[in-house]
């Protein structure tokens, strides 16, 4: 089978496209429109996209169940003690990204500044691959500025989430199979389909979004048996190539995997790579959302008056009780985020029902979760078996049971995350961002060491504000700053051996967005008679003088602004990026719509096509995925969700139209 496929860069199409005229041929074969344009713009995309990015830099933010859970993790397998001593938090997140965060952090590079290479080399790859395809050199750097400078990134590469580790790696898996299909030698299509199986078994383990990576195998193995039969028309050794295709995945995925799972197995005593991949956890969703729903409601797969009667048939569900029907963070977030505020949300009851579970567990640790889990499940099953309970068949632990709640909304789902990802982005979005305010002081110094942080980067910016004040009738005894209505108090620091009396105030004004005050901030005094006095600071070197109170501004130092070129050049890209994508949907749309009138279908079978195909199932599946967690469980249309489409959706769109036009040249 050796040279079975020998696809080369003008293979894009069928034998008609020998029939091109001299002046494109002409072109094609020009220098300036080949390999050495293509790194023009890489070079140039590459150096401005560094530079763009200079100013950011990871953000702390003190959220337990995400950006510290990773660091946690990270922290542990720096110290060799894998993931750290077993609690609730040990394995409710899968260890991809935290293994990445651990390992930057070994080579002493900052993680921003790593996650912007990973993304820049798996962007070059994949459009190195879509180039072997027949993807002419310009519009393969116009895939690649898109990958690279794409403004979403400026968000999800700053913020301690998968989400920028799993797009670059979904891009290289996408490229190695590119690579895979249209190697020239069989050796190294084995060689790329090896390292290709390998990152899927990285994106297997860093999101629970294991189905996806099935359908792109699936996907990858139907291109490979078309291009096979066309080839060598017949039947038995393409689908032997896919059989063997398919083993390779397999065995990659499953020593990543695996891997894993021996790891938790030889610490914890489990074998599986989180605590939401266990049996017991899925049987136990499964069996409450079998229970049938009186009133079935939107966002809300097992409401209270489905949990009121589990607790009656089930004595460890009844256990949970005072934990899941008490004010909960669960109850919190799903009122701000789902506006249900009087039960508990998709997504979030999954955690919350976990958290109780491991509140009843004995020390043992995993298994023992599990265990409580399953002692559920089996109570349940046994309510429905016997008739106390009435069920239906559940096929999913995860979907919502009644479909008529959510399939309404998939059109509005699908449009919240199509106009995310064509969003042109806040001034929040476009701004560089900075640790929270609210940020301990101890969690923030973790941050800095295992992220390799850039602390005058990372750390919020302040206005240095000294102020002196004087009120000799009725005297100071206290003074916050009022900005904005975010209210702070300072020691007051009495002034000796000068030749003026009353006290000095030091003020720090933190500025998440490294801006100086928009405007003057106001000094609250508390006056010995118990008055309050409200003062405007004034002018730098002014002195003012209201209800008796003297001041004067003695220094006022300002953050330096992260406006200028760099700013405006922000901005524009969010602008830039909101009509591309517009455009790009409408060019492929168009182009789609022609290539299916046009008849252009299976004769013409190529690489390119293959490609069109590949990126086109990973764009469509996760939009589809998107889209129904959204309608159905909690809003998943934010940046951190949509990130690793939005790319390939212009990059799609992009091949289509190429292929348009092609099709259009040939005939």
């Amino acid at each position: 089978m050796k040279g079975l496929l020998p696809f080369s860069r003008n293979d894009g199409l069928s034998s008609r496209a020998s029939n091109t005229s001299a002046s494109r041929a002409a072109v094609s074969a020009s220098p300036l429109f080949g390999v050495p344009l293509f790194g023009v713009i890489v070079a140039v995309v590459c150096a401005l996209q560094l530079w763009l990015s200079f100013s950011d830099e990871i953000i702390a933010r003190a959220n337990p169940y995400d950006q510290i859970r990773y660091l946690e993790m990270a922290e542990s397998i720096v110290a060799g003690d894998w993931l750290g001593p077993f609690d609730v938090m040990t394995l409710a997140r899968d260890v991809g990204y935290s293994s990445w965060i651990a390992g930057v952090h070994l080579t002493g590079i900052p993680l921003r500044t790593a996650n912007e290479l990973l993304l820049i080399v798996a962007s070059l790859l994949l459009c190195l691959g879509l180039m072997r395809t027949g993807l002419p050199a310009g519009l393969a750097g116009l895939g690649f500025a898109i990958l690279a400078l794409q403004p979403h990134g400026m968000l999800t590469l700053n913020d301690l989430l998968p989400s920028s580790f799993y797009a670059a790696i979904l891009i290289a898996s996408l490229a190695g199979m590119l690579f895979s299909l249209t190697a020239r030698k069989e050796v190294w299509r084995w060689v790329h389909l090896t390292w290709t199986s390998v990152a899927l078994g990285v994106l297997w383990v860093t999101r629970p979004e294991q189905p996806l990576i099935v359908v792109w195998v699936l996907a990858f193995v139907a291109c490979d048996f078309g291009l096979a039969h066309k080839k060598m028309q017949s039947i038995a050794l393409p689908l032997a190539r896919c059989l063997a295709a398919l083993t390779v995945f397999a065995v990659g995925i499953g020593i990543v995997v695996g891997s894993v799972a021996a790891n938790n197995y030889n610490h914890y005593g489990v074998w599986r790579t989180s605590d939401y991949k266990a049996p017991g956890f899925a049987a136990a969703n499964r069996a409450l959302l079998s229970i049938v729903q009186q009133r079935p409601r939107r966002r809300v797969p097992v409401p209270s008056e489905v949990r009121e009667r589990a607790y009656a048939v089930s004595p460890s569900f009844a256990a949970l009780r005072p934990v899941l029907e008490a004010p909960s963070w669960a109850r919190g977030v799903s009122c701000n985020m789902d506006e249900v505020c009087d039960d508990i949300a998709g997504g979030y009851f999954r955690w919350i029902l976990r958290e109780a579970v491991a509140g009843q567990v004995d020390s043992s640790g995993a298994a023992s979760l599990d265990a409580g889990l399953a002692q559920i499940a089996r109570e349940l099953e046994n309510a429905c078996n016997n008739g106390t309970l009435q069920c239906h068949e559940s096929l999913s632990s995860f979907l919502h049971p009644y479909p008529e709640t959510y399939l309404p909304h998939l059109i509005g789902s699908l449009g919240r995350v199509l106009g995310r990802m064509a969003s042109s982005g806040g001034i929040r979005d476009r701004a560089p961002a900075r640790d929270a305010p609210n940020i301990p002081a101890d969690l923030q110094q973790k941050f800095d060491r295992i992220a390799n942080r850039r602390i005058d980067l990372a750390h919020l910016a302040r206005d240095h504000i000294v102020v002196w004040a004087e009120a000799p009738t009725d005297p100071i005894v206290a003074a916050r700053l009022d900005v904005a209505g975010r209210k702070s108090d300072a020691p007051l620091e009495p002034v000796v051996g000068e030749s003026r009396s009353g006290f000095r105030i030091r003020f720090d004004v933190e500025q998440p967005d490294r801006r100086p005050l928009s405007r003057y901030p106001i000094v609250e005094f508390d006056r010995a008679s118990g008055a309050i006095t409200r003062a405007p600071i004034p002018l730098l070197g002014d002195v003012a003088e209201v209800d008796g109170v003297s001041l004067e501004t003695e220094a006022w130092e300002m953050p330096r602004p992260t406006g200028g070129v760099r700013g405006r050049l922000r901005g524009g890209l969010w602008s830039a990026h909101a009509w591309l994508i517009r455009l790009a949907a409408l060019a492929g749309v168009t182009s789609l719509v022609g290539l299916i009138a046009s008849g252009a279908r299976g004769r013409q079978w190529d690489a390119a096509l293959v490609a069109i195909a590949l990126v086109g199932v990973a764009v469509a599946s996760r939009l589809a995925l998107l889209t129904m967690v959204d309608a159905s469980s909690f809003p998943a249309f934010s940046t951190r969700y949509a990130y690793p489409t939005v790319s390939l959706f212009s990059v799609a769109m992009i091949l289509i139209t190429h292929r348009a036009w092609m099709v259009y040249q040939t005939r």
